[in-house]
């Protein structure tokens, strides 16, 4: 038992290591609330050795597709992905705290300025501690990054403002997140899609602020609470649309007794920096 339980500790104490070797003197690994819930979870020698063996195999299992992905590109690329790779690998350690029931793991993760011809696929539970994920400026092709996000099944908060999507003239649609059931918040102002989200059900916010998309969809324009949590500033919308939008709008001001274009007042007062944000204009 004794030789196992060492056996375990070592282990784990070495995926520990290899996760915060360049960040302890930034934060203490919460590595012994692990060892402790790990014996907690699983009694007895043989469980905690098949349980560590399992672990040992899923970690094999993620570095092997992250390493393949890393070394498929060419070196300029390798050069600009900075601290792409480091960062999520320490996510998928702040997974493996999620698992156990450690709660110091951060359930936020940022990758900006990611810029690849393909993106890396992951098993299911790797990342499903991930609720906020920030991919600002990410340079990839829609198709891609649709599978992509299939990696984050628990995301409600997706932030890709300033993202360039490599296809994205040849694509008859926009970037679908169809993946994240439990998306509240989507953020792409700034980027060049040119149509519509597609697969975004019961969002809070949507900001397409100052991206190409030159149409609204009906759907929208006639849904009150989803019209008033999009932010439509700076599109290049077709001057019928315009038209609709402001009758929307119109329409819900009547309703609501508000003055006339309150609505398109308050759309052109600066967005929060913050993201996720905290209110919506719905709230009015």
């Amino acid at each position: 038992g004794e030789m196992v339980r060492g056996y375990c500790r070592g282990r784990l104490g070495s995926l520990s290591n290899a996760y915060y070797g360049a960040f302890l003197s930034a934060r203490a690994t919460p590595f012994a609330r692990l060892f402790e819930a790990f014996l907690d979870r699983w009694e007895g020698a043989s469980a905690r050795f098949d349980a560590i063996e399992a672990v040992l195999d899923q970690y094999g299992e993620f570095d092997r597709r992250l390493s393949e992905w890393r070394d498929g590109m060419s070196a300029p690329k390798i050069i600009n992905l900075g601290l792409t790779v480091p960062t999520i690998k320490i996510s998928w350690y702040e997974g493996l705290l999620h698992r156990y029931g450690v709660p110091s793991y951060s359930p936020k993760l940022e990758l900006p300025r990611v810029t690849a011809d393909e993106l890396p696929q992951f098993a299911a539970e790797d990342f499903a501690h991930v609720t906020t994920l920030s991919l600002r400026e990410m340079r990839a092709p829609l198709e891609q990054v649709r599978r992509f996000l299939g990696n984050f099944s628990q995301v409600e908060n997706l932030d890709l403002s300033g993202a360039r999507f490599a296809d994205v003239e040849f694509s008859p649609q926009g970037v679908d997140v169809g993946a994240l059931e439990h998306l509240k918040a989507l953020n792409l102002s700034g980027s060049n899609l040119e149509h519509w989200p597609t697969g975004a059900r019961d969002l809070n916010w949507l900001d397409l602020s100052h991206s190409r998309i030159n149409t609204v969809p009906d759907a929208v324009l006639a849904d009150e609470q989803l019209l008033l949590r999009t932010h439509l500033t700076g599109l290049p919308l077709l001057p019928r649309v315009q038209q609709a939008l402001a009758a929307a709008r119109a329409r819900i001001e009547q309703a609501r007794g508000l003055s006339p274009c309150t609505l398109e007042r308050l759309a052109g007062e600066p967005l929060p920096r913050a993201f996720p944000p905290t209110e919506t204009v719905a709230s009015i």
